[in-house]
């Protein structure tokens, strides 16, 4: 489902969505692709005021990160790859002091 409404609770405005795309056009990814997998019409990118629910943004989210193997969408040097978030997770939670699980994901990155 898309928003076209710029007053819909629970969306995500599609300047958004142009931020999330900009290293997938910048690596010359087939965005088309992923805006599909997203539910994300490709038009939809050319109204200003356009919005999308959190889930569909979030699923735009797992795209690109499958697309790219990287979880932080290029926004960095160092790729953060897929599973990356997920052992992180693991490290905090199962840390027996916060200060054990600070150091481990500082060691980690």
């Amino acid at each position: 489902m898309v928003v076209q409404s710029s007053l819909s609770k629970g969306t995500i405005s599609i300047a958004l969505v142009h931020e999330a795309l900009s290293a997938a056009y910048a690596k010359g990814l087939n965005t088309q692709i992923i805006l599909n997998k997203a539910g994300i019409p490709t038009e939809l990118l050319m109204s200003p005021k356009a919005r999308v629910p959190v889930t569909t943004y979030a699923q735009l989210w797992i795209e690109l990160a499958n697309a790219m193997n990287d979880e932080f969408f290029g926004m960095d040097s160092h790729p953060m790859r897929r599973g990356s978030y997920k052992l992180l997770t693991k490290l905090v939670s199962t840390a027996e002091t916060l200060e054990k699980a600070l150091y481990d994901i500082l060691n980690f990155f």
